[in-house]
C-alpha cells in the first residue's frame, strides 16, 4: 500500500514568556525536558515533544509546576521534532537565567531546528513507494525549492532515531533509496 503525505511547518513563535530564572537544567531529545526554579522558589517545567513546547509553573512555592498553571503551549515544531537545546529555549521564548541565556556546551546542537520562523519544513513520508516514485517525488521537491537542503535523520541499528539526533544533508537519489529500504510503520 503506497503511503504518501506531505506537510509544511513555519514555526510562529509566540509572545516571549519573559522570565528571568534563578535556575536552569535539562536537556535531552524526544522529548527534551527543562527544570527551573524562579527567584521566588517557583518551580518550572518545560517539554518539548512532537513539535510542541510546553511550559508549566508552579502558583507557589513547592508546588510541582505540572500541577501550577501552563504559562505556554504552542506548537513550534515539525510533527516528530523533539530536540531544543537550553539555548534555543531561552533565546527564542524570552527567558534567562540570572539576566543571562545560557549557551550550549555543545554549539553544533543549536543547528539542528530553525525556531526563528525563517525556515519552513517540508516533511514528506513516502512509503511503500517504488524508489524511481520517491526519487521523483523529491526530485520534484527539490526543482520546486532550489535553496532547499534534503535531509535524513541518522537512524540507531535498530532503526531507531539516532540519541544524538543528527541530520544528514543527502541528494535527492540517496534520500530516495534511504526511504525505500526503510523499514514500513
Amino acid at each position: 500500500m503506497h503511503q504518501i503525505k506531505f506537510s509544511f511547518h513555519t514555526p510562529a513563535l509566540p509572545s516571549p514568556l519573559n522570565l528571568d530564572l534563578f535556575s536552569l537544567t535539562g536537556g535531552g531529545s524526544c522529548p527534551s525536558q527543562f527544570y527551573g526554579v524562579t527567584k521566588d522558589q517557583r518551580d518550572l517545567y518545560a517539554r518539548y515533544r512532537g513539535g510542541r513546547l510546553t511550559v508549566d509553573l508552579a502558583d507557589t512555592k513547592g508546588q510541582p509546576a505540572t500541577e501550577g498553571t501552563r504559562i505556554l503551549q504552542a506548537d513550534i515544531g515539525p510533527d516528530l521534532d523533539g530536540s531544543i537545546t537550553v539555548t534555543q529555549f531561552c533565546e527564542f521564548f524570552g527567558v534567562t537565567v540570572n539576566g543571562v541565556i545560557p549557551r550550549e556546551t555543545n554549539p553544533e546542537r543549536d543547528s539542528f531546528t530553525d525556531f526563528s520562523g525563517k525556515t519552513t519544513y517540508w516533511n514528506g513520508h513516502l512509503g511503500g513507494v517504488t524508489s524511481d516514485t520517491a526519487r521523483k517525488v523529491l526530485e520534484v521537491a527539490q526543482a520546486t525549492f532550489p535553496d532547499a537542503l534534503l535531509v535524513q535523520p541518522v537512524l540507531d541499528e535498530n532503526h531507531q532515531l539516532s540519541t544524538c539526533n543528527k541530520l544528514l544533508q543527502v541528494s535527492a537519489t540517496a534520500l530516495s533509496v534511504f526511504l525505500c529500504m526503510a523499514p514500513r510503520p
